[in-house]
């Protein structure tokens, strides 16, 4: 994920649709390339999600399932501008995430074993989780919830009388299904707050 997300953020902040009617009508190589990734890649986390208890909640399940969906389809109907910032951008969390959970088995590890460095460990896995914390609180609490609204949203709106029908339909769909991830990235940060809120 971590290639998905810097690619991303090179497309978002040096593949702007200069041409295009409107960002979210360009047809962009790059763009389908990484939806394209992205679904091959959630293709492969609905099941392994599905096997791994820790992973194993209806929410996670359902978000990697639409999103494995979403990504394919824009990558074949509609590879915006936007597949940059949803696909890429705001998987830039995924990096510090995987560090922090993969921390955390390690000093679950240590503890069965009463490993010497287990306190070492723990410094480290603790890092990883604020990293993570504040990576999720930048890229899907703030950014996601301001580019959706203020700039996604707006744009599919001025966009749909210039679209072909086909064009419009996946806008539509797009905007259904922005609005509930909006709200989903909303809920997961407000769980986080929670959790920081009991550790004081």
């Amino acid at each position: 994920m971590a290639s998905v997300s810097l690619f991303g953020l090179q497309g978002y902040l040096k593949d702007f649709p200069k041409e295009a009617v409107s960002p979210v009508l360009s047809h962009l190589k790059g763009a389908s390339t990484l939806s394209a990734v992205l679904a091959g890649v959630m293709l492969w986390d609905v099941p392994t999600s599905y096997c791994v208890p820790g992973l194993r909640s209806f929410d996670i399940l359902l978000h990697h399932f639409l999103l494995f969906f979403i990504s394919f389809l824009a990558a074949n109907k509609l590879p915006s501008y936007w597949c940059y910032f949803y696909f890429g951008v705001v998987e830039l969390v995924s990096p510090p995430l995987s560090v922090y959970d993969q921390m955390e088995r390690e000093v679950e590890i240590a503890e069965e074993c009463k490993h010497s460095k287990l306190q070492k460990l723990k410094e480290i896995r603790d890092f990883w989780k604020v990293a993570a914390a504040l990576a999720f609180t930048v890229t899907r609490a703030v950014l996601f919830t301001f580019v959706t609204w203020f700039r996604f949203l707006p744009q599919c709106l001025s966009a749909l009388p210039l679209a072909t029908s086909v064009e419009a339909n996946v806008i539509k769909f797009m905007m259904f299904m922005v609005v509930g991830f909006s709200g989903l990235q909303l809920w997961w940060f407000s769980l986080l707050v929670r959790e920081a809120v009991k550790g004081f």
